[in-house]
């Protein structure tokens, strides 16, 4: 082989291997832009599960409900539930469940008339199940009536279940029947005082440690702090089952779903 037909050899080698390196380029371009399509696609997908159709993001919690975001700046207090819930399983202590049994999830406001006669109506039966593993039941104070009972409903519930759950139950029945519904039936006609609310709850079977942390709890400000975020979740939450963003009492949900109908819809666990 010539010198000159050489020098073609390697010019022509030279053009093949440029030509191969830039098709590898163009596959690996093509390559990358593919697995960022699905992978565009995914995200579209997995954000898609999580958001409602008028573009509200709502995420399935631990606690078997539906959360818009995080409203919580206090800290949520040891034995509630991700959205400051109270769950009651057999022997009705706070913080315990019936595996496999339904949910039952209500939202009451201490100010709610509606409210009152549900716990009237439904409660005792209501404990009765939760207490035999029929159910779990889930109670949720909140805030909404007004700014002064109601927020102290919340710390109420929610120290004493987090304290000394044992005493839950009797205490959330004694401040139904003694504070509650006295105050929505007119016997009581001045807000009571942090003593005289302790008083009831010890009726309720809260011990005498547990009231002087209660007296205390319903003068703190980090208890007051976390009524008000158990508010604003509540306020954030619905959306994801009202239409129209409102908030009201009772709101009631069996296994995450929303019971509009919920006298009916508690009426399963209770007419046994």
């Amino acid at each position: 082989m010539s010198r000159s037909e050489r020098d073609k050899a390697r010019a022509r080698a030279l053009e093949i291997k440029a030509a191969e390196s830039k098709a590898r380029k163009r596959s690996i371009v093509i390559a990358v832009g593919a697995a960022l399509a699905v992978v565009a696609a995914i995200i579209a997908a997995v954000v898609a599960l999580g958001t409602k159709s008028d573009g509200v993001s709502a995420v399935r919690g631990s606690d078997g409900l539906d959360h818009v975001g995080n409203s919580f700046t206090a800290e949520i207090p040891e034995g509630l539930t991700e959205g400051g819930g109270i769950s009651l399983g057999k022997g009705l202590k706070a913080g315990t469940s019936n595996e496999g049994a339904p949910q039952v999830d209500i939202f009451f406001d201490y100010m709610c008339s509606h409210c009152s006669h549900l716990e009237d109506e439904y409660g005792e039966k209501l404990l009765a199940a939760a207490d035999a593993g029929d159910i779990t039941l889930v109670y949720h104070p909140v805030a909404i009536m007004d700014e002064t009972l109601s927020p102290r409903g919340v710390i109420i519930e929610s120290y004493v279940a987090s304290a000394e759950p044992e005493s839950f139950a009797g205490v959330h029945t004694a401040m139904h029947e003694n504070l509650a519904k006295k105050i929505l039936d007119g016997e009581i006609t001045d807000y009571p005082s942090i003593e005289e609310i302790v008083g009831i709850a010890k009726k309720g079977g809260l011990s005498d440690k547990g009231a002087k942390g209660l007296a205390e709890a319903l003068e703190d400000d980090t208890w007051a702090t976390f009524a008000e975020d158990v508010r604003k979740q509540f306020a954030a939450d619905s959306v994801t089952y009202r239409d129209d963003g409102s908030i009201g009492t009772p709101t009631v949900f069996i296994d995450g779903k929303h019971e509009s109908e919920w006298s009916s819809a508690l009426s399963q666990f209770t007419n046994k």
